[in-house]
């Protein structure tokens, strides 16, 4: 009798081991865990890359525990896997319990090299991210079940800054007023706010002013906005030279330069430092 009762037990434990949770299924006596996406956020954004978070949220509707296995995942790109992985994890689950757990991938920017130059260009990176959670019931092989998350992240671009006129109030024998409009282009499809501006503006390689001006600028999304400088210029050091050229319709090589720190109205772009310079031509319009 005992012999027939290890010979049945050996019978049903080998037809497990061999079948796995089909055979427990049937019988009534196992179900597959549930995973599924509860978020897909975009954590932290910077110029280089961004760290994109997946919560995954497990169940166990079984009457025994059951060990939590290696999470796999890769994200894709227009098709194109660009980013592969394993998370081991290895808690148990128990009976009836759900946990969440945290999948972080790191999407950098400079791997876009790879990608078609639409994708690159691209301002906002639809992505996929696909992967499996692997399941380790007691006495039966693995399971692995599969996810799948989609989302987009921003790819951020820094601000134009640029020179675009520069106007002649008034003239005398030791100074000259001068309106500088200072243009920011924000291409991105967020709006951005530069903390302070710091600027320095010098014409014919003579250094006209430094400065900083210490209120906000918000530009809109995909707008500009106009900074307009006030800036007073002796000629002490600079003598009569820059007071003939500035007193002449012709055109003044200049050279602009700026600081400031950048944020968004994104939770995730922490402050950025944004510095610049410029040169180019100008010629100095009389005021009317």
């Amino acid at each position: 009798m005992k012999k027939s009762l290890v010979s049945l037990l050996l019978v049903l434990l080998i037809t497990v081991l061999v079948s796995g949770c089909a055979v427990l299924r049937g019988m009534g006596l196992w179900q597959d865990p549930e995973i599924r996406v509860a978020d897909v956020r975009i954590s932290q954004l910077s110029l280089q890359a961004a760290q994109i978070e997946v919560d995954l949220v497990v169940k166990n509707p079984n009457h025994f525990a059951i060990q939590l296995g290696a999470l796999d995942y890769q994200l894709q790109l227009a098709g194109v896997n660009l980013i592969s992985g394993e998370q081991t994890q290895g808690q148990r689950l128990g009976e009836g319990e759900t946990q969440t757990l945290r999948l972080p991938v790191q999407l950098v920017f400079n791997d876009l090299a790879a990608l078609p130059q639409a994708i690159q260009q691209a301002r906002n990176l639809d992505f996929v991210v696909q992967g499996g959670m692997r399941f380790d019931p007691p006495w039966m092989p693995s399971v692995r079940l599969p996810f799948e998350a989609q989302g987009s992240v921003p790819k951020p671009e820094l601000p134009q800054v640029r020179l675009v006129s520069l106007t002649r109030e008034h003239l005398s024998l030791s100074g000259v007023q001068l309106l500088a409009e200072i243009r920011l282009d924000n291409p991105n499809h967020f709006a951005v706010i530069l903390d302070h501006f710091d600027y320095g503006l010098s014409l014919n390689q003579h250094s006209v002013v430094r400065g900083r001006l210490a209120r906000a600028f918000e530009v809109d999304a995909e707008g500009a906005q106009v900074i307009r400088l006030p800036i007073h210029w002796s000629f002490a050091d600079s003598g009569r030279v820059v007071y003939d050229l500035l007193r002449s319709s012709g055109a003044l090589t200049y050279e602009l330069s700026f600081d400031s720190n950048l944020r968004s109205d994104l939770p995730a772009l922490r402050s950025l430092p944004l510095s610049a310079l410029e040169t180019g031509e100008v010629r100095v319009i009389p005021s009317r």
